[in-house]
This record gives C-alpha cells, sequence and structure tokens, in this order.
C-alpha cells in the first residue's frame, strides 16, 4: 500500500512540475501595442485584401497548435457572420507564408492582426482569443 501511495505521489509532483512548464511556455492572452503601424502586403492573398475597400483580420496559425485548432471553430463562426464586411484570412505556417510571418513579427500562435479599410493595422491579438472578444475587435475594426 505504502508503494502505491508512493507511486500517485511521484505522478502528482510530475504533473504539477509538467502544468507549472506549460503555464510557462503559453503566451499571454492579450491585446498589445503593435509595433507595426501599416500592414505589410507579402502575398498575393494580402493584397487582393487590401485592395477589396474592406477591413481585414489576419490569423496567423501553425500546425499541430492546439491554441490555433481551438480558435478555428470562433474564427469560423466570426467570419460566418461578417464575411460581407470584413476579409478574413488565415495564414497556416510553411514555407510559401513564411515570409509573412517574418513581416508580421509572429512569435507566438495564434495572432490576429485587424487591419484597416487603408492598410493600417488597427490592434493585434496574440492566443487564443474568445468569440465575444473577436465580435467585439471586428465591430471596433468596422467603426473606423
Amino acid at each position: 500500500m505504502k508503494k502505491l501511495f508512493k507511486g500517485i505521489a511521484i505522478i502528482g509532483v510530475i504533473v504539477l512540475v509538467a502544468a507549472i512548464a506549460l503555464y510557462m511556455a503559453i503566451p499571454p492572452q492579450q491585446s498589445q501595442t503593435k509595433e507595426l503601424t501599416t500592414a505589410p502586403v507579402s502575398l498575393p492573398v494580402l493584397a487582393k485584401s487590401f485592395k477589396s475597400g474592406k477591413p481585414t483580420v489576419l490569423l496567423f496559425e501553425g500546425p499541430g497548435c492546439s491554441a490555433c485548432k481551438k480558435q478555428r471553430p470562433i474564427w469560423e463562426d466570426v467570419k460566418e457572420v461578417y464575411d460581407d464586411k470584413v476579409n478574413f484570412i488565415d495564414l497556416m505556417y510553411n514555407i510559401s507564408t513564411a515570409k509573412a510571418f517574418e513581416d508580421y513579427k509572429i512569435k507566438y500562435i495564434p495572432t490576429l492582426y485587424f487591419i484597416t479599410r487603408d492598410g493600417k493595422i488597427l490592434d493585434m491579438h496574440v492566443g487564443l482569443m474568445s468569440y465575444d472578444n473577436l465580435v467585439k475587435a471586428v465591430e471596433n475594426l468596422l467603426k473606423d
């Protein structure tokens, strides 16, 4: 019986250490002051979006990213509501999108950029964004 409790205690310590390490590795979920002021046009899809006259929301994500997988259905739901008023572009990290990730200074994923009709970066958000907060950010983008 003592061995069982000792084994459970060891597992508990391992889980606690892993949870602390995971917490330290996850970037804060917050809007940040943007370093960029004008949106770089790194890809043809971005150029086309910016020429449309509608504001743009960019989602930078990566394969194997659990937060990105959680962001995806929220993104799709908001896109369904605002697709006629706002361009929604999602960029999965790969060799063809690496330049855009570099230009937008993406360090953590998911990262969202909110870009006005005239190509100015209004806001950005690093980390998972809730449905309500994403809707607020899109509504704010439409006011500009």
